[in-house]
Formats: structure tokens, C-alpha cells, sequence
């Protein structure tokens, strides 16, 4: 049924002014206006609803009024525009002030406005007729519909039009049921006249108004369907997704039963439970679905559920998009098999056996001491491989604390654990999903977190530290070591079952010793990378050719590259020399790679059956040195100097070398500061 609205007023250009307010919010409203003392116009039938000025002017329009059935009758709240405070703001201090007005009533109401807004240092009057009042000395303050009757007078000020307030406007949507007439109202725009008597209502709704704005802009912008309901179940709101994936126009589902229309998505059980329901994956008209459902809570209070609804497909390659972008922030593999120096037979064999595992998709190791190139192999591979459109990860197992390596490993949800980011964390397995992860150093992770690994491996999904929902995740795990990983296993250092699932496909690289006929090749590859030709004597060269370069291709590296900054025109053996000094050129006893007897096997002099890697070697050699100068080490000072001498050891690493060596009796480790000291046995291995 129509709705009517019955304006009662004194003047018709307070009700014309009435009228016009009310047509700015709604437009549709049928407003008809009953002037006190003149005959009622025609109204048409409808629901009436009276808006009047005052409770003298609504009795004196009593009689006339007795034959219309009124649905609600309500009373207008007056206030003043913002010219009109202006013009009170006029008034002298001190001054006496009539206000008037129609009857007593408004202009009352007038009076406590006034001083509402701030005309305090006034005295003011209320009257509502100007028979018998004495005007000597006084003021008159009215709205203009009455300039006319006093306008003759001395001092007197126009306050513009009466307005009706903004608790009247609402309180007449509510009537006419004009839904959403918060959203509609540009409260801090159109209506700038009633601002002074309504400041703080203003600014909650204003408030109001951009939390509205705000969701319906994140409900928006939200990838995939977006459903929500009240605590009933009845639909709310769908989003235009939602409307396209299932083909429904929201004005025909606002109040259906969200189970009947969507009997797939979980709402019984948030709002049962009030409690998230973690994404599941479902199958409606044979489509895979990703659906979440959250509650929606306001001041503890709870007012429904959004479920969130995913096609499983898209989903999938809106992660591969985002993976792919990962590589914009270094994830990317750069090297490829030409880039890789060297024609010798053993390093051709070597790429060729590489290429090969390329083509699979099976986790590859790759042994070999350090500075042989690993990592660059691991990136040839991946780049050779059908993952190579795809993000390549590498993290350094040694470098990273073992309590710091499971959580950048899984990642972790906010608030796992002292100091976790707000949000939570991406772990690397989730990074290099569809890609390819390179575990560098695996020898260096501790057994705990070597547990978990094999599970990831077996299991194909990680579980977030602080985490209850398992995430899948698909990336081919290229492994390295400089270590024996068989002679670990034998000495329960490594897991056994992990060490068979990442050596399906072995790699060893050779020391550059056993290609030396690479190393002309290898020193023209970085002088051209340092931006010269290295031009040496026949005698400097044959010293280069006969080092032994147990720092391999990065010590070669390093030295190329202090000759080349001398900016010698030809470089001589006294160059070499005394280069080569600082490098270790001693026998490495380095040669296991995955513990088969018989296989470069070497014992170290001074104790019976212990074998040594070249980085323990050179840690021994710092120990030696440090020994004859009167110095005690500690972890951090080895790293410094095997820095320096062209090989990194994060103190994680050297950590684990320091207990191999007091393992075999080369040193002993001091508590606290005491650093460690080299052994006799310990000397003599050093000093072969």
C-alpha cells in the first residue's frame, strides 16, 4: 500500500522548505500540506503518516484529523542552517533576546537550539505571539517565514528558514521503510545546514558509512563467490561473482535458505560453532570447489557467516601466476649448461650425466667439495628440466640456525612463536611449489628437522609451524653436500631413509685437481668477467697449472681476480707466489662422496681410519695457525678466516666440523669463550 505524508505547519513556506528536505532523500514520497486554519486537502488512499510542527498546531488540527486513519504520527525537531548560526553569532553579548516563533512551543525549541550551537552569552526569550509585548531595549531573533510580521522593528535577525533535524529525516525513512537510507544520505555533503546541532551523530554515521562502503568494496574485490547470512541461515548478500558462477541474481536469493540453494557450503556448522571452517575442497555439478566459511562477529556479538567459494582450477593458476611473479624477486635460476666452463673429458661426462637427470623428475644430490660449482649445476638442471618456467628456490641448510630453518622451511601462522611476522610467513616449500628447491648443505640439518623433510618428501604437503591444515605442495628437491652422507649414516648423523629418498639420482663433481687441463680455459672465462686479459709468463702460468686448488673453482676465481685489479701488463711467478701463499696447498684427504669401500678412500696421518673433508682440513689448518700464533679460536673467528682465504663456513658449519675433529681426537672443544684447541694428533694432520 502507497504511503502518505501529511506536513502540518503555520506557513506554507515552511512546509514548501519541508517538503524539499524530505524530496532529497526521497523523492518518491507523496507529501501533501495541511496549513493550521485552512481546510484539509483531498489525500488519496494509503497509509498516513502526520508530520507536524508542534503539539498546539497538531490540537488545533485535532478535529479535522479525527476522520484520517494515521499509521504514525511524528514531531518534527527544528533546528537552524549554518546561516543562521552566523547570524545568532551576531548578536551582541549580553543582549535580551525574543525568540519568535509560530507558538510557544517552537519557539521554545529554538531557544534551546540556539544555545546548543553556542549562544550562550545571551538572554533569550521563547514567545509565540507579539500582542502586548514591550519591545524597548530588546532583540528579536526569528526564522525567516516570519520576517514579514517583525521585519518593521529595530534589531532584528533573520535566522533563515526553520530545517527539520536529522533525527526527523531518519525517523521519517523508518517510517516510509527506505531501506539502506544511511548509505544513501551524503551525510557529511548535501544536508552542511545541520552540522552544528548534530556534530557527533553526524560523525558516527559518516563512520557508519565508510565501514559500508569499505565492505562492499572488500566483498568486491574478494577472489571468488562470496556468500553471507545471518544467524538464521537466510541469505544477506551475494557478490556479482557469485551471481555470474551460479547464475542467480542476488534480488531473487536475499532471505532464501542459504542450505537448500547451497547445500554444499558448511553454514550450520560457523554458526553452530561460531568457529571457522578451514577451506575444504568439494565437487557440485562436477566441478572442484575450494569453500571456507567464516563467522561474522561484531563486539563479541555474532551476526551470521561469509562463505568464500573458489573454482579449484582457477585457483590453482592464480598460485602458479603468483609463483611466477616470485621469480621478479631473485627466484630464478640463472645459469644453464654453457655456462658451465670446461672441455675436459671428466667435466663433458660430468654435464652429460647432468642433462640426463634433467630430464627426469627425480631428486637429484649432488656431492662434491666446495667451490666445485654445485649450486651452478643445480641451476643448469632446473633449467634443463621442464620446471624451468617455474620459480627455483635455494636455501643454505648450514647458514640458517636449526630452530630458524623448520619455520623458513614450513612457514609458520601468526602468532606461532615469539617475534612471528603479523600474518604469518610463506615457507620456501610453498615457494618453490611446481618449481625446483635446492637444498644447499643438507648435511648441516639436524636430525629433528631431518624427520620432518622426509615427511614433506613422502607426503607431498607441508604443515605450517603453529599450523592445523596441511597445504600441497609439488617442487623437485635438487640436494647438495661437500660431506660423506654414507659415512654419516653409518655414524647415525644423518637419517638413513632421508639419504635414499634425496639420492635417487647421484652427481659428483670433480675437484678441479683431477681437470686441470680446464684451467686455462677457466682463467681467460674470469679475467673476461673482470674486465681484462690476464697476460703472465710462461713461468707464472705452469705455477697456476700445478697448485692444487683445494678451494677449486672459486679459489681459481678469487685468484684471477686479485691478479687481474693488479693492472700488471704481464703478470710473473713472483705475483703467483706470493698469491699463492695465502691459499692452503696441502694433501686433502677428502675423497668419500657416498661411503663405498674402496672409492678414493685415504686415511688422515695420526689417526688410524679417520678420513677428512677439505673443509675440515682447512678449519684444522686455522686451528694450527692460530696455535703457533698464541691464539684461541671460536667459531665465529674460523668462519672470518676461512672467509678470507676464499671459502665460506657459516658458524653453524664450522660448529659441526669442530665436533668431527674432537670426534677424532684433533681437538678440544673449551665451555663458553674458551675457543678450541688443536690436539698433537691434530698438528701433525695439519702440517702433512
Amino acid at each position: 500500500m502507497a504511503k502518505n505524508l501529511l506536513i502540518i505547519g503555520y506557513g506554507g513556506d515552511v512546509i514548501d522548505f519541508f517538503t524539499k528536505q524530505i524530496e532529497t532523500f526521497m523523492s518518491s514520497a507523496r507529501i501533501f500540506q495541511l496549513i493550521i486554519g485552512q481546510p484539509m486537502p483531498e489525500i488519496p488512499d494509503g497509509e498516513n503518516i502526520l508530520l507536524t510542527e508542534s503539539f498546539e498546531g497538531y490540537m488545533k488540527m485535532h478535529a479535522q484529523l479525527s476522520n484520517i486513519e494515521l499509521s504514525d504520527i511524528l514531531f518534527a525537531g527544528i533546528t537552524v542552517g549554518a546561516g543562521g548560526l552566523e547570524k545568532a553569532m551576531d548578536i551582541p553579548k549580553g543582549s535580551d533576546v525574543l525568540v519568535y516563533q509560530s507558538d510557544w512551543e517552537i519557539a521554545t525549541r529554538l531557544c534551546k537550539t540556539l544555545i546548543r550551537i553556542g549562544a550562550r552569552e545571551i538572554k533569550l526569550t521563547p514567545i509565540g505571539s507579539l500582542d502586548g509585548i514591550d519591545l524597548r531595549g530588546k532583540c528579536i531573533a526569528t526564522t525567516h517565514d516570519h520576517m514579514d510580521e517583525v521585519g518593521h522593528f529595530k534589531d532584528v535577525y533573520d535566522l533563515g528558514y526553520s530545517v527539520i533535524d536529522l533525527e526527523t529525516l531518519l525517523d521519517i525513512g523508518s517510517a516510509f521503510d527506505v531501506p539502506g537510507l544511511l548509505e544513501k544520505m551524503d551525510i557529511m555533503g548535501a544536508p552542511s545546514y545541520l552540522v552544528p546541532m548534530h556534530e557527533g551523530l553526524f560523525k558516527n554515521l559518516e563512520s557508519h558509512n565508510r565501514y559500508i562502503s569499505s565492505a562492499d568494496l572488500l566483498i568486491k574485490m574478494i577472489a571468488g563467490s562470496v556468500i553471507s547470512v545471518d544467524n538464521d541461515g537466510s541469505i544477506t548478500a551475494i557478490n556479482g561473482e557469485c551471481e555470474k558462477q551460479f547464475g542467480i541474481e542476488a534480488r531473487y536469493v536475499v532471505g532464501k535458505d542459504a542450505d537448500e540453494l547451497f547445500p554444499f557450503v558448511y553454514f550450520s556448522e560457523a554458526l553452530k560453532n561460531h568457529r571457522r571452517v578451514e577451506e575444504y575442497v568439494c565437487n557440485y555439478n562436477n566441478e572442484d570447489l575450494i569453500v571456507s566459511v567464516e563467522p561474522k562477529t561484531n563486539a563479541g556479538k555474532y551476526y551470521g557467516a561469509v562463505a568464500v567459494i573458489k573454482k579449484f582450477r582457477e585457483e590453482e593458476k592464480r598460485h602458479h601466476k603468483l609463483r611466477a611473479d616470485v621469480q621478479d624477486r631473485g627466484y630464478v635460476a640463472k645459469y644453464t649448461f654453457d655456462d658451465i666452463i670446461g672441455s675436459s673429458e671428466v667435466m663433458r661426462e660430468t654435464k652429460n650425466i647432468a642433462k640426463r637427470m634433467a630430464k627426469s623428475d627425480s631428486s637429484v644430490l649432488i656431492t662434491g667439495e666446495n667451490g666445485t660449482g654445485k649450486e651452478m649445476f643445480a641451476q643448469a638442471i632446473h633449467n634443463a628440466s621442464s620446471r624451468q618456467p617455474r620459480q627455483f628456490v635455494a636455501v643454505n641448510c648450514g647458514a640458517i640456525p636449526g630452530d630458524l630453518l623448520e619455520s623458513e622451511l614450513f612457514g609458520y601462522e601468526e602468532g606461532a612463536f615469539t617475534g612471528a611476522s603479523k600474518g604469518g610467513k610463506t615457507g620456501i616449500f610453498e615457494m618453490a611449489s611446481t618449481g625446483t628447491l635446492f637444498l644447499d648443505e643438507i648435511s648441516e640439518m639436524d636430525m629433528s628437522l631431518q624427520k620432518k623433510l622426509l615427511r614433506v618428501l613422502q607426503e607431498k604437503e607441508v604443515v605450517r609451524v603453529g599450523g592445523n591444515y596441511v597445504i600441497p605442495v609439488n617442487c623437485r628437491i635438487i640436494a647438495s653436500s661437500n660431506r660423506d652422507l654414507g659415512r654419516m649414516v653409518a655414524d647415525g648423523e644423518f637419517r638413513e631413509d632421508l639419504y635414499y629418498r634425496i639420492r635417487v639420482l647421484p652427481l659428483k663433481l670433480p675437484p678441479l685437481r683431477e681437470h686441470k687441463s680446464d684451467i686455462p680455459e677457466l682463467i681467460d672465462h674470469f679475467a673476461a668477467q673482470f674486465g681484462g686479459k690476464l697476460e703472465s709468463t710462461t713461468s707464472a702460468r705452469n705455477m697456476l697449472m700445478a697448485h692444487q686448488w683445494w678451494g677449486n673453482i672459486r679459489e681459481l676465481r678469487n685468484c684471477i681476480e686479485f691478479l687481474i685489479s693488479l693492472d700488471r701488463e704481464n703478470v710473473d711467478s713472483r705475483d703467483v707466489e706470493e698469491l699463492l701463499k695465502t691459499y692452503p696447498n696441502r694433501k686433502d684427504a677428502y675423497k668419500l662422496y657416498d661411503h663405498q669401500p674402496g672409492l678414493h678412500e685415504e686415511t688422515a696421518p695420526g689417526n688410524a681410519g679417520a678420513v677428512m673433508s677439505g673443509d675440515e682440513m682447512l678449519v684444522l689448518g686455522i686451528l694450527a695457525d692460530g696455535f703457533e700464533q698464541g691464539r684461541r679460536l671460536g667459531r665465529r673467528s674460523i668462519s672470518a678466516l676461512a672467509k678470507d682465504r676464499g671459502v665460506f663456513l657459516g658458524e653453524q658449519q664450522v660448529r659441526t666440523i669442530l665436533q668431527n675433529l674432537a670426534r677424532d681426537g684433533y681437538v678440544v672443544i673449551g665451555k663458553g669463550k674458551a675457543g678450541t684447541v688443536i690436539t698433537a694428533s691434530g698438528m701433525d694432520a695439519a702440517r702433512v
